[in-house]
């Protein structure tokens, strides 16, 4: 857990930590939802149901355990689970984590409310691993996830503690993951301001941009400035 504070343009190390007794995977890919409200970091643990938090300004060691679901995240994928915090999954200033599970039928979406500590699930995606993406979209209030070779689907916001369906939308032109090797895979994000739709950024290839717009994808006519030709 390494923190930079720019008032201090410095970087603070805690080396590497220990939940329950065993080290990480290091396989946290898009395991990282954060909650900008509380200021608190939550990370999964492969092939565990445990969820672990860290909140600023305590210890970079002190992490937490604010949740056990009823049944570990994945048995077969050497992954953390793909998680993201949304601010209104149940409602108004009630949020919680969204986050992939695979089972032997494909892949569920299922949500954790954090005001009461419950899990349930939302949808079982057509996909055999749990490979994949979600974002927050700030303008639009909801959540994308898309499964890399799956479904996508749009999630908005709940309303007395019941989280809204999710609604399946275009996929992406490309899988939204972690990077392998050379894959051609994107990474996606919210626009920076907060103010626009998501946007897909190619890893590997030749940098393209898609933006979602009116429930397509939309190939930009600008590419991305980073490293060409790598996945990572």
């Amino acid at each position: 857990n390494t923190v930079y504070p720019a008032a201090s343009n410095a970087w603070t190390t805690s080396g590497p930590f220990h939940m329950g007794g065993s080290a990480e995977t290091g396989h946290i890919y898009e395991s990282v939802a954060f909650d900008p409200v509380a200021r608190t970091v939550y990370t999964g643990r492969w092939n565990q149901a445990a969820i672990q938090s860290w909140t600023s300004g305590d210890a970079l060691t002190d992490w937490s355990v604010p949740t056990t679901a009823p049944w570990v995240f994945s048995m077969t994928n050497g992954v953390q689970p793909v998680l993201l915090w949304h601010p209104t999954l149940f409602g108004p200033s009630d949020g919680g984590l969204l986050a992939y599970r695979l089972t032997s039928s494909g892949v569920e979406i299922v949500a954790w409310r954090k005001s009461t500590d419950t899990w349930s699930t939302l949808v079982t995606s057509d996909d055999g691993s749990t490979h994949g993406a979600m974002e927050y979209v700030r303008s639009g209030d909801y959540a994308i996830c898309t499964v890399a070779t799956g479904s996508t689907f749009r999630i908005g916001a709940g309303s007395g503690g019941v989280p809204a369906s999710p609604v399946q939308i275009e996929n992406p032109p490309i899988a939204c993951r972690h990077a392998g090797g050379s894959t051609n895979v994107g990474i996606l994000i919210d626009d920076p301001t907060g103010s626009a739709a998501p946007y897909i950024l190619e890893k590997a290839g030749s940098n393209r941009v898609w933006r979602y717009s009116g429930g397509a994808w939309a190939l930009q006519s600008f590419t991305h400035p980073f490293p060409a030709g790598s996945a990572s």
